[in-house]
């Protein structure tokens, strides 16, 4: 009986032990995770080993040279460690393996981090290689089209000369082919900006001969010239010898057919142009245009001064007058140059009266004037004093009418 009594003692005992450590294990398992992972990272240690393994990947997948790593030794100070080095590498593609090192009798581990190897080639992709290798040395072994025929292998006849194959026609060279399926070449597209700089570079060099160059390429493209544009062409015509007029009429004309509105530098312009190619009656047309449209509150002195050396020069006193009245419309008066122009007309028409006229306006409009106007001045009434049949009465006229505006002037002067 106590034997019965003490191995149910026993088993009471072991049971309650037994009991004591499932209740144990199930408040640790409580307690803990259900399932640990490694990924992400938990703390600095694990964070910045998983820096260091995304740093090797990336410096590795650069272009082969003396620098680019090719491993990466990872001492492992605990399993936990270890365990992360082998997850990491895992996740990025990488090779992990046991590393063991020992120094002064001491046995340390740690992980080395390779590259994978590459993949061996596909079966395929050898039996192509292979397949090309042979066709190339076939067609190396092949003789040329220029080679000459065998004789042993050409059938003989009864004479016992070989027959000779029919000569192949040549193929055509393969630039011929190439040059009659090659595009057309096309021509650079029109850019009116870089035109423009360039007709400013031509005017910078005086190059009328590059400007009409320009101008031919704007004409091409169907682009009609700008105000700015006209004015310059205009102004490298008549530095030509003689004067570019052809150009200048497709000019003005390619700008008035587009509705360009056009500026007092291009109207003067014009003017000039004609003046010098001898055209007054275009002349005198352009400035009454001028006068009656958009710029006639812009007009200056220069739109007139080419009309008036025309009329000295061709002694013309109704074109002088009537320059001279549109002149004073405008609200303008002759310069040191014009006025000078104008008595050598009245002289050489020995006009006394005109020329009168003339040194009294000049008196109002004048205060001085530089020594070399006054000697052209002067000379303007020896030339006076010639054609008038008085001779000597008609250049003391016109030294006194000459003092007098002198005179007038200084007086003029002293008073302003």
């Amino acid at each position: 009986g106590e034997c019965a009594a003490g191995v149910t003692r026993g088993l009471q005992t072991l049971t309650q032990s037994h009991h004591r450590r499932a209740m144990s294990s199930d408040a640790h398992a409580q307690d803990a995770p259900a399932a640990t992972s490694l990924y992400p990272p938990r703390d600095k240690q694990t964070r910045k080993l998983w820096d260091s393994l995304c740093k090797f990947r990336k410096a590795s997948a650069r272009p082969a040279s003396a620098r680019t790593p090719t491993e990466l030794a990872l001492p492992a100070q605990s399993s936990y460690i270890r365990a992360c080095i082998y997850s990491y590498a895992e996740r990025l593609g990488l090779r992990a393996t046991k590393m063991e090192s020992g120094e002064g009798g001491r046995r340390q581990l740690g992980v080395l981090v390779t590259l994978p190897p590459p993949p061996p080639p596909a079966a395929g992709g050898a039996r192509v290689a292979e397949a090309a290798g042979a066709k190339r040395k076939r067609d190396e072994a092949a003789p040329g089209p220029d080679a000459a025929p065998d004789a042993s292998s050409a059938p003989v006849d009864g004479s016992g000369a070989a027959e000779q194959p029919a000569p192949a026609e040549a193929p055509p060279p393969p630039d011929a082919d190439a040059a009659a399926q090659a595009p057309p070449p096309t021509e650079p597209r029109f850019d009116r900006r870089e035109s423009s700089k360039e007709l400013r570079r031509c005017a910078s060099r005086s190059d009328a001969a590059g400007a009409a160059r320009v101008f031919s390429r704007m004409e091409a493209a169907g682009a009609a010239p700008s105000d700015a544009d006209c004015s310059l062409l205009l102004h490298l015509c008549g530095i030509t010898t003689p004067p570019d007029v052809a150009l200048a009429a497709r000019v003005w004309e390619a700008a008035r057919a587009a509705g360009t509105p056009l500026h007092e530098p291009s109207w003067s312009g014009m003017i000039r142009l004609m003046c010098a190619h001898g055209d007054v009656a275009r002349a005198q047309a352009l400035l009454t245009d001028m006068l009656q449209g958009s710029c006639a509150d812009r007009v200056r002195l220069r739109s007139f001064s080419p009309l008036i050396a025309a009329a000295a020069d061709r002694a013309d006193a109704p074109l002088a007058a009537s320059t001279c009245e549109q002149m004073r419309a405008a609200g303008l008066a002759p310069g040191d140059a014009e006025f000078i122009m104008l008595a050598r007309l009245h002289a050489r028409r020995a006009d006394g009266d005109a020329l009168g006229e003339l040194l009294g306006w000049m008196a109002t409009e004048v205060s001085s004037m530089s020594d070399e106007h006054l000697d052209a001045m002067a000379h303007c009434f020896d030339i006076g004093a010639a054609a008038t049949p008085g001779g000597e009465g008609a250049a003391a006229a016109a030294g006194t009418a000459g003092t007098a505006a002198s005179a007038g002037a200084a007086g003029d002067a002293e008073t302003q």
